[in-house]
């Protein structure tokens, strides 16, 4: 039928063109768009549903375009379908998303009352290091005090005696 319009090589209209030069007829979506050539046009059987043809029927006509309508009907059903499924899986992920927001923050509030008592108690560490050490440090120098002067006394008395 169709095929055999463009029997040369690649399709091309005349025989022995190839590819290289001349040109191709339309094959797929680009036909149903562009539609039959006028050869092929001639030589179809006249169409009963071209509303503008010679050999219109009202019935074939009225059949087509009900069957285009349940055809168009079943892909809205689909196309709803598809969308409420979207819909569902989207609004789950929405759902999933703000409960981990909301464990999120529930941590970070306790973590953040965990790092305040440790800070706290770093403070309080802190302040107790700096007592030890300046306790220490009052006996290291009365230590030390105590140990000169127990040098001095030694070596005088070892001098005496």
């Amino acid at each position: 039928m169709a095929e055999a319009a463009g029997s040369g090589a690649g399709g091309s209209p005349e025989p022995g063109t190839g590819t290289g030069g001349g040109w191709r007829r339309p094959h797929g979506p680009l036909q149903r768009y562009y539609g039959p050539s006028a050869a092929e046009t001639a030589e179809a059987a006249p169409d009963p549903a071209d509303i503008n043809g010679p050999h219109f029927d009202p019935e074939v006509f009225l059949n087509k375009l009900l069957a285009r309508e349940a055809a168009l009907g079943r892909e809205i059903r689909a196309l709803d379908s598809d969308m409420q499924t979207l819909l569902y899986e989207n609004y789950n992920k929405f759902i999933s998303a703000t409960d981990t927001i909301r464990k999120m923050k529930v941590d970070f509030r306790r973590m953040e009352a965990e790092m305040d008592d440790l800070a706290a108690n770093m403070a309080a560490i802190s302040t107790s290091s700096a007592r030890v050490s300046a306790a220490l440090q009052d006996r290291h120098r009365r230590g030390a005090q105590l140990a000169g002067t127990a040098r001095g006394r030694g070596g005088r008395a070892g001098v005496r005696g």
